[in-house]
């Protein structure tokens, strides 16, 4: 009668680890982009920026320093973007702190303009992708492009 307790602890944990072992099986975990993104920037050679959209259309590649232009042709092009990928190769890191920079200060226009017109400000969400080569970035594109961007 005294063990009662001390199994009553050794079941309940037993439940608890089967039913976490049970839910991991279950919410597996794809690899790729999350659905739902609107364009891809990738940056494969270190110097070079470029826009890409899921109809299959490429914007000009430009340095790091013209991120915020970048930003701005995205934004103006008719194809407005909401959730953006920054795909960046291994030896993009200054191109990744410019392009940073210059979506804070895209962010910092953006919500200036908002606030002037009184409109309600769009939700941006930027995510950073590690490529490893231009033949990661082109799989990468190729993947996302499949299923329409999104």
């Amino acid at each position: 009668m005294s063990l009662l307790p001390f199994l009553d602890i050794i079941f309940g944990t037993i439940g608890i680890f089967i039913v976490t072992f049970a839910l991991q099986n279950i919410a597996e975990v794809e690899d790729g982009i999350p659905p739902g993104i609107d364009s891809i920037v990738t940056c494969v050679g270190g110097d070079r920026l470029t826009a890409h959209w899921p109809d299959g259309s490429t914007g000009p590649a430009v340095s790091p320093e013209r991120s915020i232009e970048l930003l701005q042709a995205l934004a103006g092009d008719g194809r407005p973007f909401r959730s953006l990928v920054l795909a960046l190769g291994g030896n993009c890191h200054e191109a990744r702190m410019a392009f940073l920079d210059g979506f804070q200060r895209y962010l910092d226009i953006s919500a200036r303009s908002v606030t002037a017109d009184d409109k309600p400000p769009t939700g941006l969400m930027l995510e950073l992708y590690p490529l490893g080569d231009g033949g990661d970035a082109a799989a990468l594109l190729e993947e996302w492009r499949k299923g329409g961007g999104k």
